[in-house]
């Protein structure tokens, strides 16, 4: 998604080449000419990006790990890991003073979260019985708007920011599925089943 830099000069967006490569170009926000390329280190595949300043942008991106949250300083195309990559999904990042705030399924179910770039501390904000998703704050940034799902659909909902309640968490997942899990394990027993029978019966095979 195209982002644009907090004096509105530029516009920022994550690129892809033929060869599979992703990583970050910086656009002029007037007309449209190409500024800057800064690739991403090549097990990264570059999602959202939020703007800090004129030299440092914070990225979402997927590797091997799942996603985690990066950090591009573009004077000398120096990337950071700043959230370690987990098996879980991120959405709608975006920078609000000193903190980075997204949606993740950490605990199973889409919730609201907050990452403090000073402390390193991770809140998550909201606990829904169906979860919630679609997080944006408003321009005054004193209130959030969401989508709520329920059992009639979806409704929207907003709620100012302060009354948010905060959970210190650590970015990990924090749910466990079960019924996966447990066809995983099933799968798993069965195929060394097999292989010790085929093992067994290989044994007992005489060639003459």
């Amino acid at each position: 998604n195209p982002e644009p830099s907090p004096d509105g000069k530029s516009i920022a967006l994550a690129q892809y080449s033929h060869q599979g490569n992703t990583g970050i170009t910086i656009l002029d926000a007037e007309s449209g000419e190409w500024r800057s390329g800064h690739q991403a280190p090549d097990s990264l595949q570059v999602v959202q990006l939020a703007w800090e300043s004129e030299n440092r942008i914070y990225a979402s991106a997927v590797s091997e790990g799942g996603y985690g949250i990066y950090s591009l300083c573009l004077d000398d195309d120096n990337w950071t890991e700043v959230l370690e990559p987990q098996p879980v999904m991120i959405e709608n990042l975006n920078l609000s003073g000193n903190c980075l705030d997204f949606t993740s399924d950490l605990d199973g179910r889409k919730e609201y979260y907050v990452f403090n770039l000073l402390t390193k501390a991770l809140e998550r904000k909201t606990s829904f019985r169906y979860g919630a998703e679609d997080f944006a704050r408003t321009v005054s940034g004193d209130s959030i708007i969401l989508t709520v799902p329920s059992l009639k659909g979806k409704f929207l909902s907003i709620t100012p920011a302060d009354s948010l309640k905060s959970e210190e968490t650590q970015f990990r997942p924090q749910h466990e599925y079960f019924l996966a899990e447990s066809l995983t394990r099933q799968e798993k027993d069965f195929a060394e089943a097999s292989s010790e029978e085929f093992i067994s019966s290989s044994d007992s095979i005489s060639i003459s």
